[in-house]
């Protein structure tokens, strides 16, 4: 509700309309970087068949290589666990996705999308949202929270961060505003 007083916009309808109008066409890039970034993402891209895959297989895809492609360090971000595991330790997490695999899970690949597992919204360190269904609703209620909370997202994302509020969400306005705003409460966004 707070994200959609913000910017006037409905956040979940926007994202999920933006991610699958670009889906396809950043799918085809990651097939065709090369070096050892084309390698992360063809790990990633791989497991989708753009004909036939379930569309949250295919937003999870983007979601994954997004970081790879814009050059973010993911690895702090996207965390993984499994659900036995009671001690995680994500006190140096400032914003982050957990995803909780069962225990008798065979053995992942590091690129593995794990459509199907619950995932885990960490703030400062806390688990502030558990049992989301999957990555993409986990992302579009982290941006909801962020918004909601006027929290600092992950400097090692920027990238990621940025072209999800300009791209998929259009707010590229808003954080102009968002500056002044924090900059005039004498914080800066």
């Amino acid at each position: 509700a707070e994200f959609n007083r913000i910017s006037g916009k409905n956040l979940r309808s926007e994202f999920y309309e933006a991610l699958d109008k670009h889906s396809t066409r950043l799918i085809e890039i990651f097939r065709k970087k090369g070096g050892n970034q084309g390698r992360m993402l063809d790990a990633i891209s791989c497991q989708v068949d753009l004909k036939s895959s379930d569309v949250t297989c295919v937003r999870t895809a983007v979601l994954h290589g997004l970081p790879i492609l814009l050059g973010d360090d993911s690895v702090e971000f996207f965390r993984t666990c499994f659900d036995s595991d009671v001690n995680v330790d994500l006190s140096a997490v400032d914003v982050g996705l957990l995803t909780v695999l069962p225990e008798d899970m065979p053995a992942q690949t590091p690129h593995a999308l794990n459509v199907n597992s619950l995932m885990v919204i960490i703030l400062e360190g806390k688990i502030v949202v558990g049992d989301v269904p999957n990555l993409p609703h986990a992302v579009c209620l982290l941006f909801a929270l962020i918004y909601a909370l006027n929290v600092d997202y992950q400097k090692t994302m920027k990238s990621t961060f940025d072209a999800i509020q300009r791209v998929f969400l259009s707010l590229h306005y808003m954080l102009q505003r968002f500056k002044i705003l924090s900059a005039s409460e004498g914080s800066v966004f």
